[in-house]
């Protein structure tokens, strides 16, 4: 799992902005995650499927979007990666994970995610979020993909990273 920044000042303060709202802050963040993908990845194939975090559709009804497809999807088209918005689905609505401490998130996203579309076998993905802290989203969809697709290769790309954990 890599993290563009620390979850701190100003960018903590973007993301929020981007959760309420803020919608053309998409574009930063996934030129941001762009730069610094390319700076660390030595792999210069384009043969990348690009998944996000999805939230539920009840959270996608409030906010009126989900900000991690805007960020993963503009990532994968200035990669020239492939982006799926559809393979896998959050099947269960979740708690804000702000306020809960380690042992409280890994029951929250306990089985919250669901494959829907079929992965090909061996192909690699990265997996986008906005902020990684305890692990237990990513953990949790990593589970959940290598259940059905164990020679799937997940990298983790995120906004940020906390401290707290």
């Amino acid at each position: 799992i890599y993290s563009w920044g620390l979850y701190d000042g100003n960018l903590r303060q973007a993301i929020i902005s981007l959760k309420n709202g803020k919608k053309e802050l998409s574009s930063f963040f996934a030129n941001k995650l762009r730069d610094f993908w390319n700076s660390i990845n030595k792999n210069n194939s384009n043969d990348f499927l690009v998944i996000q975090i999805p939230s539920h559709k009840k959270r996608i009804k409030e906010r009126g979007y989900c900000q991690t497809t805007l960020i993963s999807e503009q990532f994968a088209k200035n990669q020239n990666y492939l982006f799926s918005g559809s393979h896998i689905v959050r099947k269960k609505q979740t708690n804000f994970m702000n306020k809960l401490n380690l042992e409280e998130r890994v029951e929250n996203i306990k089985d919250a995610f669901e494959v829907v579309k079929p992965l090909k076998d061996n192909l690699k993905v990265i997996i986008i979020d906005d902020i990684f802290t305890s692990g237990s989203t990513m953990q949790e969809i990593e589970r959940t993909i290598h259940k059905e697709y164990p020679n799937v290769e997940l990298i983790g790309l995120t906004v940020a990273a906390g401290d707290t954990w």
